[in-house]
């Protein structure tokens, strides 16, 4: 899993201290700048998120209809040849649309998280603080993302029978599923894809966090407080 957002920042100032900044260049009216980060990484990747998708799902399908790629450069040969080369992009509007939404969802969960939790006086500052605070902003992330996960996994991965798609577009998706699996299947499979995306981007966060700490402690020789 890629992570399309800015982890840190070194702040050129006097005392020359490095912190971890997850949302700083939000903060410092960068709205425009981690977005576009978003899209453009996500644009660029999506080649290789249709190899994903169809390589780990060809495992469900029937014997007769599945693909059977050798592996992503396979894939991805074969997309272009079977099928054409903007078949590489089938999917990347959900898929930048969701990138969208992940960074403003974390950004609009986790100040508040971890404001609320230190009002509480349950726990203090400090890394297991962080840890709930991102593992709170993970689970409201996962909510508000998942289905419009669900619809990019789906167009990504759809058949083309006799010229006609499988699905016409988002919308179509949606009503598709929530007529034939019921609304709460666009939350499918929640609990293995908030422990992949929640728990591996807060251990994550978490590590540098110490890392950065330690750093401006036994390297700059700066008593730096938790930056997070």
């Amino acid at each position: 899993m890629s992570m399309k957002f800015n982890i840190y920042d070194i702040e050129n100032s006097s005392t020359k201290k490095v912190e971890l900044s997850i949302y700083y260049h939000f903060k410092q009216h960068k709205q425009q700048q981690g977005l576009s980060d978003r899209v453009i990484g996500s644009f660029a990747g999506n080649p290789t998120g249709i190899a994903f998708i169809r390589m780990t799902g060809d495992g469900r399908l029937p014997p007769e209809q599945r693909r059977n790629y050798k592996n992503v450069f396979n894939s991805i040969f074969r997309v272009v040849r079977e099928e054409r080369l903007f078949t590489l992009w089938r999917g990347c509007t959900p898929t930048i649309m969701r990138a969208m939404v992940v960074s403003v969802a974390q950004l609009a969960t986790y100040s508040q998280a971890k404001e609320m939790i230190l009002k509480s006086k349950v726990v203090e500052d400090g890394i297991f603080c962080h840890f709930l605070v991102l593992m709170v902003s993970g689970l409201a992330t996962t909510i508000i993302s998942m289905p419009v996960d669900i619809v990019k996994t789906r167009i990504q991965s759809m058949r083309v029978v006799d010229g006609k798609p499988e699905y016409s577009g988002m919308a179509d998706v949606v009503k598709k599923v929530i007529s034939k699996k019921g609304f709460f299947a666009l939350w499918k499979c929640f609990k293995p894809y908030y422990l992949a995306d929640g728990e591996y981007i807060a251990l994550t966060l978490i590590l540098l966090e110490q890392l950065f700490s330690t750093y401006n402690k036994y390297i700059l020789g700066h008593k730096v407080a938790n930056t997070l």
